[in-house]
């Protein structure tokens, strides 16, 4: 994709971001742009990182859009599934509860947490149009909705 390459040479270009090293993602999440800006701060190599990003999401649940190449999701189920057992909830909702579940046995976070996160976001996303749902559910009904994998319950999935 072409569009970050020249948002990120039209900024490097403008006279306030010379010497500031910019990072983007066109990956199917931000996440390892922010590691890069990270570790580019850690390292010693920036005083001040910018990351970029964007992600076209589409109605409903996310699907596999291509079946002619390996899939990039293939090697993190594979480390997954070597460190927790597969079970029949729907693999997003493992990859994402198994995160949650390695948080929580290393920082103490609880359940209430992800809830709160998702209270949250329901709430936001009802003044945004865009929003791939938009429904407002209190914290309440959100921790007492079915659980999908532990710690997550539906409308944290949904």
């Amino acid at each position: 994709m072409l569009a970050p390459l020249v948002l990120q040479l039209s900024l490097w270009q403008s006279n306030s971001l010379k010497g500031v090293i910019l990072h983007h993602s066109c990956r199917l999440n931000i996440l390892d742009t922010v590691i890069q800006s990270h570790t580019s701060c850690f390292l010693g190599l920036s005083d001040c990182v910018l990351a970029l990003g964007f992600e076209k999401m589409e109605r409903g649940s996310l699907s596999v859009k291509y079946t002619d190449r390996t899939n990039a999701l293939d090697r993190h189920i594979e480390v997954m599934a070597s460190v927790a057992d597969i079970t029949p909830a729907p693999i997003t909702a493992q990859m994402f509860g198994n995160a949650g579940r390695e948080h929580m046995a290393k920082y103490g976070t609880r359940p209430e947490h992800f809830a709160k996160i998702a209270y949250k976001n329901h709430r936001h996303s009802v003044n945004n149009p865009y929003s791939q749902f938009q429904d407002e559910y209190s914290l309440q009904q959100i921790q007492a909705s079915p659980t999908i994998f532990d710690p997550l319950t539906k409308l944290q999935c949904w």
